[in-house]
């Protein structure tokens, strides 16, 4: 009886292992490591340019009617044409420099849509970076989404709209308002020479 019973299982297991060898002869693919998934592609930069790549660039507010321009010299130092001349405050510029060529849309409108609902025929804001090379390159703002947590922009020859989050432009937006021009460095006014004061000599009468 245990002989027999222990055929029985012999058997089953047997005809297991040859359902798994005929399974695994058919599906090769199954011993496979699984393929990692495919990276989502990075969304493309607005401005495809580097800050050492710049040479000017100007930020018009067409609201107010004024227009901020800066322009490198051979030196490195950026100076303020618009809306007055002098030495710009480096870090602001720089920064604001770093902003225009690191802008990543949130969102891309591949879809059919009214772009006069987003400000963008008429915009608010125009910007424009004038590059080393002789390239221009441009972008028109319009109005903040609903929750206004981004701007509606547009690139030169874009078809399609394209939302940029509010942080990262507002500190561009408000340069023609703020000017970012460096402060002069005011050294004390140390005190002149004292006044000489003569002493009277006695005279003496005998």
């Amino acid at each position: 009886m245990n002989n027999q019973r222990t055929f029985v299982i012999l058997l089953v297991g047997i005809l297991v292992l040859g359902g798994f060898v005929y399974y695994i002869n058919v599906n090769p693919d199954v011993l496979k490591e699984p393929s990692s998934a495919t990276a989502a592609p990075l969304p493309e930069k607005l401005l495809n340019t580097l800050p050492e790549n710049v040479a000017s660039f100007s930020v018009i507010d067409r609201v107010k009617g004024i227009t901020f321009t800066a322009v490198v010299n051979e030196k490195g130092v950026w100076q303020i044409k618009e809306p007055q001349q002098g030495e710009a405050d480096s870090v602001r510029i720089n920064s604001a420099v770093s902003t225009l060529t690191a802008l990543y849309p949130s969102r891309t409108f591949t879809e059919s849509v009214n772009l006069t609902e987003f400000g963008i025929l008429k915009p608010d804001y125009v910007i424009e970076i004038k590059q080393k090379n002789g390239a221009t390159l441009k972008m028109e703002v319009g109005k903040k989404d609903a929750t206004a947590s981004g701007y509606y922009v547009r690139k030169e020859g874009a078809q399609n709209a394209a939302l940029i989050p509010t942080a990262a432009l507002d500190s561009v937006l408000s340069l023609p308002s703020s000017p970012p021009i460096a402060t002069p460095v005011v050294l004390p006014t140390l005190p002149g020479p004292l006044p000489s004061v003569s002493t009277p000599v006695p005279t003496y009468s005998p």
